[in-house]
């Protein structure tokens, strides 16, 4: 049985991917889950800083110039049952890594011998994020409640359902027919993807069908980092609605989690921050999310409190 993969993705850097993705392998972990975090983030790694992995001894550097596996190159953390691969590629130029590079990655991915591969993306929306977020079982999205970084996380979403139905065109003999109608949109009266996507499902039967089974199984989770007060845990729920009624796929929202000023003073200790903390509000809300992200569940608005987040 195959790992399940989880990307965590989101545009733009500072919205907390790197936290949320090492706080939910420690969580799984912590409850006995084989878990490999994997630092995608191929030109500015930090997983290995978080998780006081003090002296690396292998990169995807070596994944990509040496040719060995992917599970050679994973090293023990602190944590019992969490491994890590520590994305700095050093030599190599991520724009360089060519598609066959990415695929053998992937297929790696996809075989490593654990419960859960959780990929921090990094920032940014270049065809090796997009591609590996779209690769994921589970496909993460962050986002603090500011409205740049929320509109970050829509730019991003539309590159990788853009990507989606471009490489889906391409193996049909459509290629570029995204890029060229989407130029054309106002003729066509297209405004969103999920306009884009109905527009080429109208070619055949046969074109929609596979279009919508193709989309159909993209399910997008929503969290909301830094909440400050009750509206700002409303904010996912916005977030959701909008991944529907515009991207025409499925969102759910995963869960929250609490603005804590004292996060900082742990990223100096010997130790995982994750745990040391005497307030155990973020590990309970991560907690959450990943029960959430694992049963299919998902934050309603009677789960809300009307109590102010501190």
């Amino acid at each position: 049985m195959s790992a399940e993969i989880w990307a965590i993705g989101g545009g733009k850097g500072g919205t907390g991917k790197s936290f949320l993705a090492s706080g939910l392998a420690m969580y799984l972990a912590g409850i006995g889950k084989k878990i490999t975090l994997i630092d995608a983030d191929l030109g500015g790694a930090n997983l290995h800083t978080i998780l006081k992995v003090e002296e690396p001894t292998a990169t995807l550097s070596d994944f990509f110039e040496r040719k060995v596996s992917l599970e050679s190159i994973s090293q023990e953390t602190k944590i019992p049952n969490l491994r890590l691969v520590i994305g700095d590629i050093r030599t190599l130029n991520p724009d360089s890594i060519k598609y066959g590079q990415r695929v053998k990655l992937y297929r790696h991915i996809t075989s490593m011998p654990d419960d859960y591969v959780i990929i921090d993306l990094g920032a940014g929306s270049g065809l090796n994020t997009l591609d590996t977020f779209l690769l994921a079982d589970k496909m993460i999205t962050i986002t603090v409640p500011e409205s740049t970084s929320i509109d970050n996380l829509y730019h991003f979403l539309k590159k990788a359902l853009f990507r989606k139905l471009n490489v889906f065109l391409a193996d049909h003999h459509l290629k570029d027919a995204a890029k060229n109608t989407w130029r054309k949109r106002e003729e066509n009266d297209i405004r969103t993807i999920k306009h884009l996507v109905d527009h080429f499902k109208k070619i055949s039967p046969e074109v929609s069908n596979l279009l919508e089974n193709e989309f159909s199984h993209i399910e997008i989770n929503v969290v909301v980092n830094q909440v400050r007060h009750t509206p700002h845990s409303h904010i996912g729920q916005s977030v959701k609605s909008v991944i529907i009624k515009y991207f025409g796929v499925s969102a759910h929202y995963a869960g929250a989690i609490s603005y804590d000023d004292s996060l900082w003073k742990y990223m100096d200790r010997g130790e995982p921050y994750f745990g040391l903390t005497s307030d155990r509000t973020i590990m309970e809300e991560v907690g959450n999310i990943a029960w959430n992200l694992m049963e299919k569940k998902q934050v309603k608005l009677s789960d809300i409190s009307a109590e102010v987040l501190l």
